[in-house]
């Protein structure tokens, strides 16, 4: 029933580059630069119906992989929402 991937992150995370897989599916490159100050926010990433689709048996597995050159940033909260 997922249809977004809600991410909590700290504003003043900069400097972090990293990908959110699901299944191995690209869902989205983050860039973290500080911008958002000095407070917690979240971001709504769409799952796209290819990706819920093809999930075995329903299952999403979510994967943050950090570039060569970065750590993946700071993940305070993980929701899948309908």
């Amino acid at each position: 029933e997922a249809k977004i991937l809600r991410i909590t992150y700290f504003g003043m995370d900069r400097g972090r580059v990293f990908d959110i897989l699901i299944n191995d599916s690209l869902l989205a490159t983050v860039h973290m630069d500080g911008s958002q100050g000095d407070k917690f926010y979240d971001v709504d990433y769409p799952i796209p119906q290819s990706i819920i689709d093809n999930a075995q048996n329903g299952i999403l597995t979510v994967k943050f992989a950090a570039h060569k050159s970065s750590i993946a940033g700071g993940i305070y909260y993980v929701r899948l929402l309908k």
